[in-house]
């Protein structure tokens, strides 16, 4: 589970808001649920798994705000119901380029789809030195 949290959180580094060079993409900002997450090998897709979240709990997701903030919802099953923890962080993007800032706890990620129903993040598991993508649904 923590792995997963781990790749929830790098890739939430790497979202992106819009700019000049990105005229026909959606903008960043608004609300998305992790819908499916994997690994990119030999230049292949492998899909690891779907939305995450504990079983019976919310699925992953987040807020992108415009004034810069990013809110992170994850959700967990403590043996008695569900329950969702939150964090707060900001973000930033040139480009392709999404950063994002937990406390201190960087990611930077690159942005490979972006539309009014997808959001499609890359970035490097620094354990592996794969590239990890996780795909996001609007909201």
């Amino acid at each position: 589970m923590k792995k997963l949290v781990l790749l929830f959180v790098l890739a939430t580094v790497t979202l992106v808001s819009c700019n000049k060079d990105d005229e026909n993409e959606a903008p960043i900002e608004g609300s998305w649920e992790l819908s499916g997450y994997g690994y990119i090998i030999e230049g292949n897709e492998i899909i690891a798994g779907n939305g995450g979240g504990a079983p019976g709990c919310p699925k992953y997701f987040f807020e992108i705000k415009s004034n810069r903030q990013l809110y992170r919802y994850n959700s967990f099953h403590d043996g008695q119901g569900c329950y969702t923890e939150v964090t707060q962080g900001t973000w930033e993007r040139d480009g392709k380029t999404f950063t994002t800032n937990y406390s201190g706890n960087i990611g930077i990620g690159t942005i490979l789809e972006l539309n009014n129903s997808t959001l499609k993040l890359r970035y490097i598991d620094i354990n592996t030195n794969y590239y990890i993508f996780n795909v996001y649904s609007r909201k």
